[in-house]
């Protein structure tokens, strides 16, 4: 509960979120110390276990992640139900960060995977059948498991 929280408050204010991730990494150190089923440390990196997304949730170096995410939300949806054209032009820029971003972290993320797959669907349907042909090929980068909805969406389908 405490990470649904933490991250509807990343959507409100920046890394608003991050007292909540912390005590989420407490209780799952607490678990981890007594070895409790679930709470296991050994994974591998992108490897979506409790550990991995409390980790990069905790770690300094997805900060700029997370504050994309909030400009996501903000300067990207929010303004696309106002001016979509100015929402959907912000929302391609997220996507530029996102890309340069990955490229910098050059790591295998949960944070990222888990979030691609709650949002592919979301961001197809953003960019379904626009001349942003950029967006989709950033989209197909950023989450390269969820390409063939990108691909029916770039053609308008």
């Amino acid at each position: 509960m405490l990470l649904i929280i933490g991250f509807d408050l990343d959507t409100y204010e920046e890394l608003s979120g991050a007292p909540l991730f912390r005590q989420a990494r407490d209780i799952w150190q607490m678990g981890s110390s007594r070895n409790a089923l679930g709470y296991q440390q050994t994974s591998q990196p992108g490897e979506f276990t409790r550990y991995n997304l409390i980790s990069d949730l905790n770690d300094i170096k997805f900060e700029p992640f997370r504050k994309l995410l909030f400009s996501y939300y903000v300067d990207g949806l929010e303004m696309h139900e106002k001016n979509p054209k100015v929402g959907k032009r912000n929302v391609d820029s997220v996507l530029t960060e996102m890309t340069l971003f990955k490229d910098r972290a050059n790591v295998r993320s949960t944070l990222m995977q888990m979030w691609f797959d709650s949002k592919f669907q979301e961001l197809a349907d953003l960019f379904r059948g626009s001349d942003k042909k950029e967006a989709f090929q950033k989209l197909r980068f950023l989450d390269p498991s969820h390409s063939m909805t990108y691909e029916r969406a770039e053609t308008g389908k």
